[in-house]
């Protein structure tokens, strides 16, 4: 599964640079902690609509620790996105490949060679899924790039597989598609 993580981002990366040329603004991409929900069920935590900040009952300690380590992974996880920072990327990934650095590193020096300016803002997250060792979050997110002729912009829902490893969350895989098409801004 996390061997094609790293493709994923960078196809994220790709849907607008292709239509678009220019350099990526470093964004500070800090997810606030009460953008959290969750999809009623037997196994599911969080009943959709309550965000975190509330602090469910049914949420005992444990699970709200492990939520505020799932926002520290996806906020270093995108920062490392919008800075075009592969080892910061690695750092919260299972398991990343030299190969997949490297690749990931080529697309974003190419991003850098056709000055683009790129940066992706998490809107929302959902929790779909929580286990004491797995969970599945959904990002709502919007993408920006901007070049020398023209910017855009592109609704984006990601999904993201997390595994705790030795206390910490790591992704082992996400998943991006576009919501809307790119459009000019």
């Amino acid at each position: 599964m996390s061997k094609y993580l790293f493709v994923t981002a960078a196809t994220a990366l790709i849907n607008l640079v292709l239509v678009t040329t220019n350099t990526i603004q470093i964004a500070n991409a800090g997810i606030a902690a009460g953008s959290v929900q969750a999809v009623t069920s037997q196994d599911k935590l969080i009943v959709k609509g309550e965000k975190l900040d509330r602090k469910p009952a049914h949420l005992n300690s444990q699970q709200q620790s492990d939520v505020k380590g799932i926002h520290r992974t996806l906020t270093e996880f995108y920062r490392g996105l919008n800075e075009y920072n592969v080892d910061r990327m690695a750092r919260v990934a299972v398991t990343t490949s030299s190969n997949e650095k490297a690749y990931m590193q080529r697309m974003f020096d190419k991003l850098k060679a056709y000055n683009v300016d790129m940066s992706i803002e998490v809107q929302d997250i959902e929790l779909i899924a929580l286990s004491e060792r797995n969970a599945t979050v959904k990002v709502t997110q919007l993408m920006r790039a901007r070049g020398s002729n023209r910017a855009m912009s592109s609704q984006q829902l990601s999904s993201f597989s997390l595994m705790k490893t030795q206390g910490r969350w790591r992704v082992i895989d996400s998943n991006t598609v576009m919501r809307s098409m790119p459009q000019n801004r």
